[in-house]
């Protein structure tokens, strides 16, 4: 029985809750509503000692190792994206760069902040410790991956779901190998704020909030 609940939790908190945002819920709401999650997800892994702090010290072998690679791969992943940017809508490339540096210098400082840990209390740390059961490794990862892409249906648009799903991924696999809620942080704030500064950073925007 834990197990069937377990699955209608997740359908629940991970599938029913971004409709409920997407379609009756107003933009001005949405932060609130994912900083109230995210407090729930703290205090529950708190109470279970899964290790949630940004600042535990110096990293460790495993830490080191997959932050290197963390790194190579991001510098690759940049280079294709503005490549992808510059094939497909040259107009946008580093277009809130150039146009309006203060709100990018904004964005890319407030971003890892405001938004990025509460989302990785959730959607890793909450999510691989209370789900663990459910699936094999891989195939939690994928579901990871696609629950993280459906909570961005908010911002009407398909680029955002995609962008996530693969980002997802990346974040997903970065937590299984090293649960260090600090590193995938820093990767889900490094490919965010390549989003907005290389010019898809308009698909993570709400017409409610602009």
């Amino acid at each position: 029985m834990r197990r069937w609940w377990l699955w209608l939790e997740l359908l629940v908190l991970f599938g029913c809750v971004p409709l409920v945002l997407r379609f009756a819920v107003s933009a001005s709401w949405w932060f609130g509503v994912l900083g109230l999650a995210a407090l729930g997800a703290w205090v529950w892994l708190r109470r279970r000692g899964v290790p949630i702090g940004l600042w535990q010290g110096r990293l460790n072998p495993c830490e080191k190792h997959t932050l290197w690679r963390l790194l190579r791969r991001f510098g690759l992943a940049s280079l294709l994206t503005v490549l992808l940017v510059w094939l497909w809508q040259p107009d946008h490339l580093f277009n809130l760069l150039r146009q309006q540096p203060w709100v990018w210098l904004l964005l890319v400082l407030a971003y890892p902040i405001v938004s990025v840990y509460i989302q990785e209390l959730v959607f890793r740390g909450l999510f691989f410790a209370r789900y663990h059961t459910l699936l094999n490794e891989r195939w939690l990862l994928l579901l990871n991956a696609v629950v993280f892409g459906w909570a961005h249906i908010i911002f009407r648009n398909p680029y955002a779901v995609i962008l996530t799903i693969i980002g997802g991924w990346l974040f997903g696999d970065t937590y299984r190998q090293t649960r260090s809620l600090r590193l995938v942080c820093l990767e889900h704030a490094l490919y965010g704020n390549l989003m907005f500064t290389v010019g898809l950073g308009h698909y993570f925007f709400s017409r409610g909030l602009g």
